[in-house]
């Protein structure tokens, strides 16, 4: 009879067991049951139905502020400078139909994803009359996998994405305070070297000047009644240098400096309203004018020497006889276009 009662009591502890498994096993099913990818954007993001795109991380939750005007898109974070289109354009496309895998439903476990409130990146987009279309917070990278993790405010999904959203943020290392020199259009100035006929640098009263001398067409039979005279190949050139000294100059140390002063991408820019003594662009002591075919000039001034402060890089401020802009550019540029004179010279 003994036997028996105790045979009974361990059935009823095993069924108690097997059920509470059971119910475990039922509770984490439901708790972490998800679809294998789950939608995180509404849908495609036109770029022109937006109106700002606000990026940022922990307290500063406006760190880089995008906006869109009816002809392009400013970083309103760095003095309404230009967005650099292809950047924005870029990361809206990455945020288009976003959809992610499943990971974890745990607050516990957020920060190692990256994704507590204090380390995560915030991404706000707006749309028409500036009301909030997509809100999102991106984590860190997977080890060994592409994309990145993500949950919406206010929930504790995690999910997996397959588009890196920290690399269009300029955030190649993982989650950080973004930038916004990351969105700037930083093309200073650019013109074809084959326009370019004459330099003329300015180093602080020094005047080097260096004229292209464009080999003469090669010579034809006489045209015919109409024809148009022949057009010089304006690749093939020499330089000869005018002043200091009147002599040629060395082709390749002249197409050094040529190709520094055409195509110039600064590091980053400054307040446009700050004061050009400040500058050092009040009367700046270095220049250099390119005189192009057709007559035009255009001319690049450089000022005083900003140091590495943060995360802004070390340049020199210069601006452009074409608009207000102050630009950053790297010492190594001016140096280049700032060659001394008997540097262009052939030995003697």
């Amino acid at each position: 009879m003994i036997r028996n009662r105790n045979l009974l009591v361990l059935g009823g502890v095993l069924a108690a067991l097997i059920l509470v498994s059971i119910l475990q096993q039922v509770s984490h099913r439901r708790a972490v049951s998800r679809p294998a990818q789950s939608r995180l954007a509404p849908g495609t993001l036109a770029p022109d139905e937006l109106t700002r795109i606000v990026i940022g991380q922990g307290s500063d939750s406006t760190a880089v502020v995008l906006e869109r005007l009816p002809d392009k898109w400013v970083v309103r974070t760095a003095y309404g400078h230009p967005a650099a289109r292809q950047k924005v354009d870029d990361l809206i496309k990455n945020l288009s139909d976003l959809s992610g895998e499943f990971r974890s439903k745990s607050a516990d476990v957020l920060a190692d994803y990256g994704l507590d409130d204090a380390h995560a990146v915030s991404v706000t987009v707006f749309g028409k009359e500036f009301r909030p279309v997509l809100r999102l917070l991106v984590g860190r990278k997977p080890p060994g996998a592409s994309g990145d993790f993500v949950r919406r405010p206010g929930d504790d999904a995690v999910y997996l994405t397959g588009a890196s959203l920290l690399t269009g943020m300029g955030l190649w290392s993982g989650p950080a305070k973004p930038q916004s020199r990351h969105f700037l259009e930083l093309q200073a100035y650019e013109t074809p070297r084959d326009d370019v006929d004459a330099l003329v640098l300015d180093d602080g009263g020094r005047i080097t000047e260096l004229v292209k001398q464009i080999a003469a067409p090669a010579a034809r039979p006489a045209a015919a009644v109409g024809d148009s005279a022949a057009t010089p190949d304006r690749s093939v050139y020499e330089w000869r240098m005018v002043r200091p000294k009147a002599k040629p100059a060395l082709k390749a140390k002249a197409d050094g400096v040529l190709n520094a002063a055409v195509l110039i991408r600064a590091a980053d820019v400054a307040d446009p309203q700050g004061s050009l003594e400040t500058y050092g662009l009040w009367k700046a002591a270095r220049k250099a004018t390119l005189r192009l075919r057709g007559g035009r000039e255009f001319t690049l001034f450089f000022g005083a020497t900003r140091p590495a402060v943060g995360d802004a890089p070390a340049g020199v401020y210069m601006r452009t006889d074409a608009d207000n802009t102050i630009w950053v550019v790297r010492e190594s540029l001016v140096n280049a276009i700032f060659p001394k004179p008997e540097d262009l010279l052939a030995a003697k």
